[in-house]
């Protein structure tokens, strides 16, 4: 069985769930907060690789320039 909780919503936030048929409101709420969960977490992952993308050299502007980096490092 799933636990009981209580929570305050605002005044908006409790209108949506009145508004819903009853018996899916409990889904509703949960299927809510796990969504946002999983949305806040690749925000987050979005963050962290922009943050490693900016530590990374910049790439030759050309694949001609490519070429000749790798080449003078062999």
């Amino acid at each position: 069985m799933a636990p009981r909780v209580n929570v305050m919503l605002d005044d908006r936030a409790w209108e949506v769930v009145r508004s819903l048929p009853r018996g899916r409101r409990s889904r509703f709420v949960s299927r809510a907060v796990v969504d946002t969960h999983v949305l806040d977490e690749r925000k987050a992952a979005a963050e962290r690789l922009a943050e490693l993308r900016t530590m990374m050299p910049v790439p030759p502007a050309s694949s001609e320039e490519m070429v000749r980096e790798l080449r003078d490092t062999l």
